[in-house]
């Protein structure tokens, strides 16, 4: 009995040890787990507060851009241009100078909207970065920039002068610097803290086990019960273990998010090649979406025009029909101007204009399975929807609320940056065109010459090149006016044009003068072709200024084969050039084609 009784003494305080051991243990892990994840929320908050600053010091900084060019601030004198410039030069927080209270820098309401809601987070941000913040100086700048940055907004709204703008780009660039030491000290924090958590349930392990051997033989009795009690408790820890891992994982992958988007920002900012930005935009939008098809489309009158469609392993798909503004989810999109997303059979919903179009969709053109998840985000520049930018994926439910976040503030550079590229493209078109005829002009010919007609030619495939000339043209200026000749000339180059298949090419060579250029065209078939284009000019009707008939309108044409000829496009320009004249001299309105035998005693006939 007492064997017995020292046995179950025995057993109780080898019960009651290993329980309080235990409990301790359990208590002290859940403790450090609770505040690691306390700190890896602050941490990750931190980090969105930062990305919401830096877009919000952009939109200020770019309402500042627009103030300086407005005709409002250079119609001021100077001297008032010059004080203002100082005074948006300041970096300090000092009452604005004397002369810079107008003209205001004025927001939009939905500029002013965003100001408000992300000041508003950051104020409740900064409650929580009080209660993280751990010495009394840090916590008084805290609360200094909150009172200040509020003092600063209020003043702004209240009379948005150059100075008061100032005041509030500072006040914003402290806090962002404030908000950039948090986010890294609190993640720095929230590392520290998983790595104690797995030191603690160590720690936990080696007491439990320890306890178990020095109680010995008496505690064999409870040895399954309390088994499986440390068992589940092991389990809970590695699973609150894991989650912590998980939103570390999380934080990580956004602040990578964040970084790979400031980089897309810097490269497609940097260039005004619309080609580049868009293919630099649709890689870098897969890349951070972990997308299987980015798809860019730009607003062409209403319609959405696919400007650059490119799937993960690289192919670049080229027949997706354009979507009418308001029209399946791109459409509506764009229309709305809001974001969209799709979360399964999202390649069924693209749009009718896709399903009607045999062969188009992405599944048809890369052989792979239909896409399941979209997010679709409209692009706009001021209040204006200038295209969509969509990331497609095979899985269902692909894209989160971040993931939305992450491709707006993507979308919103990419737009201005598409928008200027756009606007110079079309620019260093105007510059390789005729104004007249809308005709590639002799400085997009001296191009091709170099580098498509060039390859053509020398290539050994057949083609043809054919000098135009304006029969009588002088006559038109005298008798009609020079509005008439302009108008005979747009006639032919238009008549050229239709005329012409789509791999040929039409130039103005100059004055009354084209040049075309017949790819693939046997010397055969080089005649005929060319007397089809003399008879279509002289078959098209024109008219004066009065609405009197003026015509027949003439042409004579001279060619020169390649690679019969030559295999140099100058060369063969020049021939087609003196056959031309060769039909000037026998009578005009006619074909002649280049010989040997007729190269001397060729004049220069009008």
């Amino acid at each position: 009995m007492a064997l017995l009784r020292a046995f179950l003494v025995v057993l109780v305080l080898a019960l009651a040890s290993i329980t309080v051991v235990v409990l301790i243990s359990v208590s002290r892990v859940k403790s450090t787990t609770a505040k690691a994840q306390d700190t890896s929320a602050t941490a990750l908050l931190a980090a969105e507060s930062e990305a919401e600053l830096a877009k919000l010091l952009g939109l200020l900084q770019h309402k500042v851009d627009e103030y300086v060019k407005s005709p409002e601030f250079l119609a001021l004198p100077e001297e008032n241009r010059s004080v203002i410039l100082a005074e948006l030069a300041r970096t300090d927080l000092g009452a604005p100078a004397q002369g810079t209270n107008s003209p205001p820098v004025r927001l939009t309401p939905s500029e002013s909207l965003i100001v408000v809601q992300t000041v508003n987070g950051l104020m409740s941000a900064y409650e929580s970065f009080r209660g993280t913040t751990g010495d009394d100086a840090s916590r008084q700048q805290v609360e200094e920039l909150s009172a200040t940055g509020t003092l600063a907004l209020t003043q702004f709204f209240a009379n948005p002068s150059p100075g008061n703008t100032r005041r509030l780009l500072v006040n914003l660039e402290a806090a962002l610097d404030l908000t950039d030491e948090r986010a890294t000290v609190l993640g720095t924090e929230a590392r520290a803290g998983l790595g104690h958590v797995q030191d603690v349930s160590n720690l936990a392990r080696l007491a439990i086990l320890l306890t178990v051997l020095g109680v010995g033989i008496a505690v064999l009795l409870f040895v399954r019960y309390m088994a499986q009690r440390i068992r589940k408790n092991i389990e809970d820890l590695s699973h609150e273990r894991n989650a912590l891992a998980s939103t570390t994982e999380r934080l990580q992958y956004r602040n990578d998010q964040l970084n790979a988007l400031y980089n897309v920002f810097a490269e497609i900012t940097s260039t005004l090649s619309l080609r580049y930005v868009v293919n630099a935009t649709m890689r870098e939008s897969m890349q951070i979406m972990s997308a299987d098809l980015a798809v860019l489309r730009i607003l062409r009158g209403s319609e959405l025009i696919v400007e650059g469609a490119l799937t993960s392993d690289g192919q670049m798909l080229e027949g997706l029909p354009p979507v009418p503004l308001g029209e399946g989810p791109t459409g509506r999109a764009a229309k709305r101007g809001r974001t969209l997303r799709i979360d399964k059979d999202a390649e069924q919903l693209m749009g009718t204009m896709v399903q009607r179009t045999p062969g188009s969709s992405p599944a048809e053109q890369s052989n792979r399975s239909p896409m399941q998840s979209g997010l679709i985000v409209p692009m706009v520049v001021g209040a204006r929807v200038v295209g969509t930018l969509a990331c497609w994926a095979l899985a269902e439910d692909k894209f989160s609320d971040e993931d939305e976040r992450i491709m707006e503030m993507m979308a919103s550079t990419a737009a201005t940056a598409i928008v200027a590229a756009d606007t110079t493209d079309a620019s260093v078109r105007r510059a390789h065109h005729d104004a007249l005829t809308g005709l590639p002009n002799r400085r997009q010919l001296d191009e091709d010459k170099a580098d498509t007609l060039a390859r053509l030619v020398e290539s050994g495939r057949s083609a043809v090149v054919a000098m135009v000339d304006i029969d009588h043209f002088k006559r038109f200026n005298d008798e009609f006016g020079h509005r008439v000749g302009d108008v005979t000339l747009q006639k032919v180059a238009s008549v050229l044009s239709s005329a012409v298949r789509d791999d040929d090419h039409v130039y103005r060579y100059g004055g009354e003068e084209f040049l075309v250029v017949f790819t693939d065209t046997p010397p055969s078939e080089a005649i005929l072709v060319a007397n089809r284009l003399r008879a279509a000019v002289e078959a098209a009707p024109l008219s004066g200024e009065n609405l009197e008939p003026v015509g027949p309108v003439t042409i004579s044409i001279g060619l020169a084969f390649a690679p019969a000829h030559s295999t140099d496009i100058e060369v063969l320009i020049g021939l087609a050039d003196r056959a031309m004249y060769k039909a000037k001299e026998r009578g005009r309105n006619r074909v002649e084609v280049w010989d040997e035998s007729d190269a001397p005693g060729l004049t220069t006939a009008a």
